[in-house]
């Protein structure tokens, strides 16, 4: 997977999970935005188009004002120097990897995104599910593939309740899974909130859609 494909999965992913991301294709760019903005972390791959991560990160940390930023290396390995706040990754580490990294650290309570929008082309259905998940997100997922829509409700990242066509329940997820794991041509809108329809699905999610997909569930984050 390329560092862009790679990126735009994490951004995804985060955004989903209800974090504010803001995305750079360079140095030069992130630190411009530093100035204007200064967030919670910096996600830096190892290798920019401009100048490596470490060298990024000793910029950053030869600012005073930033010193309570996190700093996170994709593709790379933890060095002697690293203060508290430097973290590092593996370059294969998922999204959900990452977000479990920044969680040691960081005490955030991810709330301020309310709408998230996208094609499942990104991060699929499963990823798409796996990120509500984790992030505990609560609100209405909906699916829109051609001229038909379906729905989903979650209750702090659990399913509670589905609608495709005239099915309802488990049976909707179950259908919606075999629907859409091959398609990349399908979008969706999260919008969070509070459920306003029945519970008519009890089963923890990871279980739920482990039954549809076996060899995701043991990738289902339940934390």
């Amino acid at each position: 997977m390329s560092n862009n494909a790679r990126r735009a999965r994490l951004a995804e992913h985060l955004r989903l999970v209800g974090v504010d991301v803001r995305e750079a294709q360079s140095a030069l760019e992130a630190l411009t935005q530093l100035e204007r903005t200064v967030p919670d972390a910096i996600v830096c791959d190892a290798q920019l188009q401009d100048m490596t991560g470490m060298e990024m990160l000793d910029i950053v940390r030869s600012e005073p004002q930033y010193s309570s930023l996190v700093f996170l290396l994709v593709g790379s390995e933890e060095l002697s120097s690293f203060g508290l706040r430097d973290l590092a990754v593996s370059a294969d580490a998922t999204p959900s990897d990452i977000l479990r990294e920044l969680r040691l650290i960081l005490d955030f309570n991810p709330l301020g995104v309310q709408e998230v929008s996208g094609s499942f082309e990104t991060l699929g259905w499963m990823g798409v599910l796996r990120a509500l998940n984790q992030g505990r997100r609560s609100g209405e997922l909906r699916v829109t593939v051609e001229s038909s829509d379906s729905r989903v409700w979650l209750q702090s990242g659990q399913i509670v309740h589905a609608r495709y066509g005239l099915l309802q329940g488990e049976a909707a997820i179950t259908a919606l899974h075999g629907g859409l794991m091959n398609l990349v041509n399908a979008d969706y809108t999260f919008t969070a909130g509070t459920p306003a329809v029945p519970r008519s699905i009890t089963t923890p999610t990871p279980v739920l859609l482990g039954r549809a997909a076996p060899s995701d569930v043991l990738r289902l984050p339940v934390d």
